[in-house]
């Protein structure tokens, strides 16, 4: 029996056939749509609990956006469209962000779930790193004391006469001892540490 090929989708002919699908998160990689698992209330909350955290330290020049479509740059030619557990982008005055809109994102988070860990450590990293988003915080909150893993230095891609030239940047080793964080968000200075997170669940 022959598989019947694969059917790829554009982004408006994902959002035309998958926007709608109640109780259902879905995302498109590389032109397939993919379920992305329905998230723990524990992953709720801690993605709540960070963006209320930022909140109070970087006020209202941001917005703070759970589960907001986010466009990639395309991979293999295919579009791809992520949802992060928490996006926080610049405010821009007058403006309201475009659907999908990367432009003045600072910050994804994703709050790694028993199904998700490479993707989020392996796969998202290189997606969020070829759209060049400045920060990718990685939290993973299964365990009685949390982790968090953040990039935050973006390596640029090699010089295209290399023989292992590459096309987009990736993001340097992560920062932070697993245990905390300082996020670095235009002059502010943020820090998160795995036990206020916790102590906050």
């Amino acid at each position: 029996m022959t598989a019947a090929p694969v059917r790829y989708l554009s982004i408006d002919e994902f959002f035309a056939e998958y926007s709608d699908r109640e109780g259902e998160r879905w995302e498109l990689v590389a032109g397939v749509p993919v379920m992305s698992p329905t998230e723990s209330p524990t992953n709720r909350a801690t993605a709540f609990t960070i963006g209320f955290h930022l909140r109070c330290q970087l006020g209202t020049e941001y917005h703070f956006e759970p589960d907001s479509d986010v466009f990639l740059p395309p991979t293999r030619g295919r579009d791809t469209v992520r949802i992060p557990d928490l996006l926080v982008r610049r405010r821009v005055a007058g403006v309201r962000p475009e659907h999908g809109d990367r432009s003045e994102v600072v910050l994804v988070v994703e709050v790694v779930s028993p199904g998700s860990v490479r993707t989020d450590r392996v796969t998202k990293r290189r997606e969020y790193a070829a759209a060049r988003i400045p920060n990718y915080l990685i939290v993973d909150v299964r365990h009685e004391t949390p982790t968090l893993t953040l990039y935050d230095t973006l390596v640029e891609p090699a010089n295209a006469g290399d023989a292992a030239a590459t096309t987009y940047p990736h993001y340097a080793d992560p920062t932070g001892d697993g245990t905390s964080v300082t996020l670095r968000i235009d002059g502010h200075a943020i820090t998160l540490t795995a036990t206020d997170l916790a102590n906050a669940l």
